[in-house]
């Protein structure tokens, strides 16, 4: 493991506790890079003194991070002379995009549910992205001039070198690159999750906005900042009828099957990821006993052709499979090169991040 220097600890620590808040932006922007650091190590570029972290992923979190505060017109700013929610030019971006889906009398939580579930399957009109690249555009510079230049006790002092290219498309790939210290990004890695704690920049968004929402109840806004993680849409039909008229096999048992789970091989509990090639039929029983364990890369290697061949039959099924996993696991010209990113990930979050393992 890495070594953890205290005093990036300490900063990072004083910031998320301290720092003063005027808007949400800070709390979003920490929690978004936190995230983005724990899915996507595989795109990030790092040296001895610093990482580059794609700038699309942060972007692509801060907009479903406030996607509920903006459908029910939650107010994130304590300046009365600003937009209630967000800065004018995001949020009429948020608006225009809102009115491209066509939803009659749905609560926030199911027109979130509409919007994650066509923008993860790749299922949006020609209209709808191009508001996005617009919206995310936005997002982007306004990160940029608000909370990365204002986190910390010094200007820029978290997050350095921005890269803002031009963008054409709703790619990674488009949105440029930011840099932080290769201490603060191994506090982001290792420490994230636990010993500076989500649920910590959860609770300051939660006092700050019922602090300038006094009117709400402090369940109603857990409900709004956890619902991209606890209640987010977990709709496994898709693998189901495609499974319907084939032979099924228990990923991780190998037996054949009638009735089956559709088991999380990293559990979204940990991961957050309903992508196709995270998805496999296991045996109720066996999927029971797995819960939330992480299996063990031995047992990905004992699976890996029954993995393989169920991610050959997604990818003849479903056009976006390709792109999905490219994103999650990286871009390779063979299968096995996957299988050895999927080992991977699990062998940090067992033995570097401590999580149960499952074998």
């Amino acid at each position: 493991m890495e070594n953890i220097k205290l005093e990036s600890l300490i900063k990072i620590n004083k910031i998320i506790e301290r720092d003063s808040l005027s808007s949400s932006y800070k709390l979003v922007l920490l929690k978004g890079t936190i995230l983005t650091v724990n899915k996507f190590e595989h795109l990030i570029e790092k040296d001895v003194e610093k990482a580059k972290i794609p700038f699309y992923f942060v972007i692509e979190q801060w907009f479903f991070d406030y996607l509920p505060f903006i459908i029910d017109n939650i107010k994130q700013q304590t300046n009365q002379n600003k937009s209630q929610i967000l800065n004018k030019e995001v949020e009429n971006l948020y608006m225009q995009l809102l009115e491209t889906f066509e939803y009659e009398n749905f609560n926030w939580k199911s027109i979130y549910s509409l919007i994650y579930s066509k923008y993860y399957n790749h299922k949006l009109t020609d209209k709808q992205k191009t508001v996005i690249v617009k919206l995310f555009k936005a997002i982007r510079k306004t990160i940029f001039v608000n909370p990365m230049k204002y986190i910390g006790e010094n200007h820029y002092e978290i997050f350095k070198n921005v890269e803002i290219p031009k963008v054409n498309d709703l790619s990674y790939k488009e949105f440029g690159y930011f840099y932080i210290d290769r201490d603060i990004y191994n506090v982001f890695k290792y420490l994230g999750y636990n010993i500076l704690g989500l649920n910590t920049i959860y609770k300051r968004w939660m006092d700050f906005t019922l602090k300038v929402n006094p009117h709400l109840k402090r369940n109603e806004v857990y409900n709004y900042i956890t619902f991209d993680i606890q209640n987010v849409l977990r709709n496994t039909s898709e693998i189901r009828n495609i499974l319907q008229n084939e032979e099924v096999f228990c990923v991780w048992s190998g037996k054949k099957i009638n009735d089956f789970d559709v088991d999380h091989v990293i559990p979204f509990s940990i991961y957050f990821n309903n992508d196709l090639w995270n998805l496999m039929p296991s045996n109720k029983k066996i999927n029971n006993k797995k819960r939330d364990k992480i299996p063990t890369p031995n047992l990905i290697e004992t699976r890996k052709d029954l993995i393989i061949n169920y991610w050959k039959l997604y990818k003849e099924k479903f056009d976006y499979f390709t792109k999905q996993r490219e994103i999650s696991l990286g871009e390779f010209t063979n299968e096995e090169d996957y299988i050895k990113s999927l080992k991977q990930k699990c062998d940090f979050l067992i033995n570097k991040l401590g999580f149960d393992y499952f074998e």
